[in-house]
């Protein structure tokens, strides 16, 4: 459909009015041919002179220019609709495990849970996203998929606020966290996959994590990757915070970048950050929903043609009674 200039009324077939004048030329072609012979002029000569003769062709007329109007298929145009076009096709990858519990986050002036840090931080970033597909994918020892690919980033963010440190158990499975999203990601269209991998401790569980990288990147899959909490007791050591040499591998083999972030100003920042990385600002056909509104003159010509009907049938028997 072409571009609308604004909303409002439009008449699809115009020309349609283009018959206005068809039933006064066959009436004109009609009478000159005298087609019509009665036996006794005198009777509709008589007739004539009755009130019966002014009977009320405007409603007629009326009732032809509605039915013409209903032809030209009348239509009302909406606002436009300018539909969601997935930019991306987001995973949200976000540990579980119970070290998710430290009250080491902040929120405004009072102290909380590293996990309701993040729930805060990426509720804004969710609704900044509006266009993009996103999915949830929950892991702890083990990964699952909590809200798969979608378009409902209201759904997904109630989900995301009700999700618990200790769902997917104890331990941190980040190799198979990564191996389930690129078996969900490889579906999709190439450029347009990016994981976001949130986790604050060191994987312990399952496929090696380098393994599963080389998985994600061959597929054309970036990762990016963060770090959260204190992290001070040391990178490497299992147990003792995030490994922050690991996660800058992920990163930089899948063409994503590595943040770490021990503080709710930091996480904020980090978001903002890659909310600017991943543009998604496409430019969608808008599409104008249109309601059709022919019934409505089809059925006021209906009724002007049975009120004409009736009003000469009032009339016929008024002017039988004066006889």
């Amino acid at each position: 459909m072409t571009e609308i200039a604004q909303t409002g009324w439009q008449l699809l077939w115009p020309w349609a009015f283009a018959a206005a004048p068809l039933p006064w030329l066959l009436l004109f072609l009609g009478g000159s041919r005298g087609v019509l012979r009665v036996p006794d002029e005198h009777i509709f000569a008589r007739a004539a002179s009755m009130p019966i003769s002014r009977s009320p062709n405007w409603l007629v007329v009326l009732a032809w220019l509605l039915i013409l109007l209903a032809a030209a298929r009348p239509q009302w145009i909406d606002q436009p609709i300018r539909p969601g076009t997935p930019a991306r096709d987001l995973v949200l990858v976000i540990d579980l495990s119970r070290s998710m519990e430290q009250p080491d986050m902040s929120i405004g002036n009072f102290s909380t849970s590293r996990l309701n840090a993040v729930k805060q931080v990426v509720s804004s970033f969710i609704e900044r996203r509006r266009g993009d597909r996103m999915a949830l994918l929950l892991f702890g020892e083990r990964p699952y998929w909590y809200v798969p690919l979608t378009f409902d980033l209201q759904a997904l963010n109630s989900m995301l606020q009700e999700a618990q440190e200790g769902w997917a158990g104890n331990g941190t499975a980040i190799g198979d966290a990564i191996l389930l999203a690129v078996e969900r990601l490889r579906e999709q269209p190439e450029n347009q996959r990016t994981v976001i991998l949130l986790t604050d401790g060191t994987s312990n569980r399952g496929a090696p994590v380098l393994q599963a990288t080389k998985e994600a990147a061959a597929e054309g899959i970036k990762i990016h990757t963060i770090g959260i909490g204190n992290n001070l007791l040391g990178a490497y050591r299992r147990g003792a915070g995030y490994d922050a040499r690991t996660l800058g591998e992920i990163a930089r083999a899948t063409g994503g970048l590595f943040f770490n972030a021990s503080k709710s100003a930091e996480l904020e920042k980090i978001y903002a950050e890659i909310d600017r990385i991943e543009q998604h600002e496409v430019e969608a056909e808008p599409h104008y929903p249109i309601v059709e509104w022919f019934r409505a003159p089809l059925l006021a010509a209906l009724a002007v043609l049975l009120l004409s009907f009736s009003i000469n049938r009032l009339r016929r028997r008024f002017s039988r009674a004066d006889i």
